[in-house]
Formats: C-alpha cells, sequence, structure tokens
C-alpha cells in the first residue's frame, strides 16, 4: 500500500534529502522507483522533484530525475540553505551582536551565515571580505551607507556558490578583520564567531 506523504517541513526536507541522494547515487531515477522506495504516491514524488528542480539540484525529465554534475547532496548549498532554517536565524541574531559600525568582517560560504548576512546588510559602515558570491550579493543588494563587500578572489566552485583554491588563501593572508564567521561542515554548532584586535585572520 501507497503512504500518503504527510508531516512536518522537516519530514518533507529529509525525504527530499533521500530522493537527492538516490539520484546523485544513481545517475538518473524512474519516478515511479522512487515512489515504491519511498512508500508515497508519484504525485508526492512529482511535487519533490519539481521543488529540488527549481532549486537547481536536479532536472526532471519525462518520468525520471536526472543528476546534474557539480551536485553533492553534502556540498549543494541550495539544499542545505533550507536546512534547520531556525536554528540559522536563531544564530544569526546572536552573532550580529558581535558586530558594530565600521567594523571589518570575514565570512566564508556556509549556509549558517546566510541570514547572518542579511542582517549585516543593514549596518552602516562595514568592509566585509568573503568567498562567497551569495553572502557578497545578500551584503550587498541592502545597501547601507558606507558598507563594502570585497570577493575573495580564486576557482569558483558552483556547488559552494564561492570560490576556493590557494588563489583565495593568498587574499586571505592579507585581510585584518575585526571579526571573523565560519560555519565548519558537521559542526555541532550551526555558526561561530573569533573576534580579533588586529592581525591577519
Amino acid at each position: 500500500m501507497v503512504r500518503q506523504s504527510r508531516g512536518s517541513e522537516a519530514d518533507v526536507e529529509r525525504r527530499r534529502r533521500r530522493v537527492l541522494r538516490q539520484v546523485i547515487d544513481e545517475g538518473s531515477v524512474q519516478i515511479t522507483a522512487l515512489a515504491k522506495t519511498l512508500q508515497v504516491s508519484t504525485m508526492t514524488v512529482h511535487r519533490d522533484l519539481a521543488n529540488l528542480e527549481s532549486r537547481r539540484l536536479l532536472e526532471k525529465r519525462r518520468g525520471r530525475a536526472v543528476a546534474l554534475p557539480t551536485v553533492t547532496v553534502e556540498t549543494a548549498t541550495r539544499f542545505r540553505e533550507d536546512q534547520q532554517a531556525g536554528v540559522k536565524e536563531a544564530f544569526a541574531e546572536l552573532l550580529v551582536r558581535e558586530v558594530g559600525a565600521g567594523d571589518t568582517v570575514l565570512m566564508d560560504c556556509g549556509s549558517t551565515l546566510f541570514p547572518l548576512a542579511r542582517r549585516l546588510g543593514r549596518i552602516e559602515g562595514l568592509t566585509v571580505f568573503t568567498n562567497s558570491l551569495r553572502v557578497a550579493s545578500l551584503i550587498g543588494a541592502a545597501g547601507a551607507p558606507g558598507t563594502e563587500v570585497v570577493v575573495l578572489g580564486g576557482h569558483y566552485r558552483p556547488d559552494f556558490e564561492a570560490c576556493a583554491g590557494p588563489e583565495t588563501l593568498r587574499h586571505l593572508a592579507r585581510v585584518r578583520a575585526t571579526v571573523a564567521f565560519s560555519s565548519p561542515p558537521r559542526s555541532t554548532a550551526p555558526g561561530s564567531s573569533i573576534r580579533y584586535g588586529s592581525g591577519p585572520t
């Protein structure tokens, strides 16, 4: 018997993560096979695939789902951004208190920091260094007076929507930040900050 999909937003995201992982592992999966594996209706699978496709995590074709070559479950920013959204918003409310007008801020590309970036975009006179194009866009779009965003160059990684590699590290070595925000993968703390008096970060 097919079990109809009902549950919390977290349950739905967990199911979509299973869908994405199976599609990535197999490269291409029939929709009927996904429905059988997940024990849900094909209509539920169609809705899940439509959601994942809208986030550019896979392609939905006639009767099947196809993996995108640059996407993995662990690194896909567009997928991670929607996970534990409430927790990330709560951390952002705490972390933004570490920043004041005129600070120089260093931020990495972790999706945990996106809600913080939106808040930092409202603070005047910041200089923000980041390797994340998403962070740069969120802060820059807010247009706070006197705030500047500097993107650390390097090799562009589409799965992270960020720059990485030796060139990024060379740029990073020249940065002097007042406060730095980082969200290490699989960390028990969704976000963390370090405040500096002076010196390279």
